[in-house]
């Protein structure tokens, strides 16, 4: 499915029918071969690994710059070896004179950085770098999944400052459909298309600690035109939510069940994070997706509400194109004929 197009390229066929599978029931790894060589992918959340190690006729391949789901290939005899601890996995590959080549593990909430990077999960980047102040600066935003959970990872770089870490996610993609307010009365709100249905925030303190009470996750309840604090998991977090804090490396990481209030068992949406500084009633001073609308370079300290316009789709696929050929090639001219 997913392949360096050295040898055999990826079968687009096969793709079209078993990837959206694969999403739909949280698949989070796939074995394949046929390729003489060893390869790591990744797309959509899933990690792909080709194992095609046992032949005596190794192949050649294309860069790994060739396509945008390959993270690491080798030309190399090898087997994998895979290991499972309750709901951690790992795989190595194991290169014939006994070296580990390569090696993936599931997603772990430790506040670390390295198995997203490892897992070979693209960030989503800040695009304009125009803030200058490293307290408010984002840089990374990572988004991935298993069956059960969704998982962000992202920099949290603030140190002497008190700083707003917030995430606007938009479920359903539908105009007008979602919170028009902010929960946590910072002057920010969304286009009308991508009205959140949930909002959590993380509050990092001027000593460089965190709000004992952060993260704060919030739901929105269309009934009661309001927003609903959730509970049960860690910090407030719906049941089964985890976060992590790395101090030293100031990486911040969640997860968050697949059922919980707001997602309701969804497997794409929106999302939006910025920062926010010290000021009191202030609007964004950062955002990852980059966006036209947060364009700073010290701290926003303006009571006038940012419109956060520019939202990353995760797991969104993109509209097939209609195919507009009239022309048949079935041996008949009538087609041909009605074109003009």
């Amino acid at each position: 499915m997913y392949s360096n197009s050295g040898y055999h390229g990826p079968n687009l066929m096969v793709r079209k029918e078993f990837e959206p599978l694969f999403i739909q029931y949280g698949v989070d790894l796939v074995f394949s071969g046929h390729n003489h060589w060893y390869e790591r992918s990744q797309s959509n959340g899933i990690t792909y690994i080709t194992t095609g190690g046992m032949s005596e006729y190794l192949k050649d391949f294309a860069d790994l710059s060739s396509n945008e789901w390959s993270v690491y290939i080798e030309k190399v005899n090898h087997f994998c070896r895979v290991s499972i601890d309750g709901p951690n996995l790992k795989v190595e590959m194991v290169r014939s004179d006994g070296t580990v080549g390569d090696s993936y593990e599931s997603m772990k909430i430790d506040g670390s950085d390295s198995d997203w990077v490892n897992s070979g999960v693209k960030p989503i980047l800040d695009t304009d770098n125009l803030q200058t102040d490293s307290n408010l600066k984002l840089d990374r935003l990572f988004i991935s999944e298993d069956m059960d959970n969704f998982y962000f990872g992202f920099d949290a770089p603030a140190t002497d400052k008190g700083v707003s870490y917030g995430l606007y996610i938009d479920v359903d993609n539908i105009a007008n459909s979602g919170g028009n307010t902010d929960r946590w009365g910072k002057a920010i709100s969304a286009v009308q298309q991508h009205l959140p249905e949930i909002q959590i925030y993380a509050n990092h303190k001027n000593d460089d600690t965190w709000s004992s009470s952060s993260p704060k996750y919030y739901s929105w309840d269309a009934n009661a035109s309001d927003w609903v604090s959730t509970s049960g998991g860690m910090g407030t977090l719906p049941k089964g939510g985890l976060f992590s804090i790395n101090t030293l490396n100031h990486f911040y990481e969640l997860s968050v069940p697949k059922s919980s209030p707001g997602f309701n068992g969804a497997n794409s949406f929106f999302v939006k994070l910025f920062t926010v500084g010290e000021s009191d009633g202030a609007g964004a001073s950062d955002a990852i997706p980059s966006d036209t609308t947060i364009q700073f370079t010290t701290e926003n300290t303006s009571p006038d509400i940012t419109v956060l316009s520019n939202f990353y789709g995760y797991n969104i696929s993109e509209p097939e194109i209609p195919d507009t050929n009239i022309i048949q090639t079935d041996g008949n001219p009538s087609s041909l004929r009605s074109s003009g």
